[in-house]
């Protein structure tokens, strides 16, 4: 009878023991397993920040280029040239299909001698007179041409810029010309 008592408790005490834990081999394949579900996680939101990112720094480049564009216009609509005089550019610029980085335009405000400057050096595209300017950092490369009318007259600014490898135009009309050829009311 000691025996039959002696195998019921040694038959418990396996099968208590066999439930009690895990064995060295199941507890390596769980934290393997463990280890790809964490760095499949890591990946797929590492993915999602640089997205994240790229699309902020789109974002910016969008929002500089709006904000060159509205100086553009801004400064353009303050060219007011009498209907029988185009504002003064280098007649050899307004045919070139290169552009240049720089223009000057006469009649800014009405005026012959007041001049609309418009500039691109060192990463910066400028637009004002005098010492009211506006400066447009982080500017890769500019091209400014002017807008010729049906009469061939300036009529207009169009600059094409690359901010954050991405390109962008800008067109501004002055006040008193319109691309028709005829004047504006």
């Amino acid at each position: 009878m000691n025996k039959r008592l002696r195998g019921r408790g040694q038959k418990e005490r396996e099968e208590k023991k066999a439930e009690a834990g895990f064995t060295l081999l199941e507890t390596m394949i769980a934290l393997s397993v463990f280890s790809l579900a964490l760095f499949a996680l890591w990946a797929v939101g590492s993915r999602l920040a640089a997205g994240f990112i790229k699309a902020g720094h789109a974002g910016s480049a969008a929002a500089r280029a709006e904000l060159v564009d509205r100086g553009l216009r801004s400064f353009a609509a303050r060219v007011n040239p009498p209907f029988w005089a185009a504002p003064l550019i280098n007649p050899a610029l307004a045919q070139s299909a290169i552009g240049s980085e720089s223009l000057s335009l006469a009649f800014l405000d009405g005026s012959m001698d007041s001049k609309l400057e418009i500039g691109f050096s060192q990463g910066s595209l400028s637009i004002g007179a005098g010492q009211n300017r506006l400066s447009f950092s982080g500017i890769e490369s500019a091209r400014l041409y002017p807008l010729l009318n049906a009469k061939g007259r300036v009529a207009g600014i169009r600059a094409a810029y690359l901010i954050d490898g991405q390109a962008y135009e800008s067109q501004a009309l002055f006040s008193s010309l319109s691309l028709s050829g005829g004047e504006a009311p």
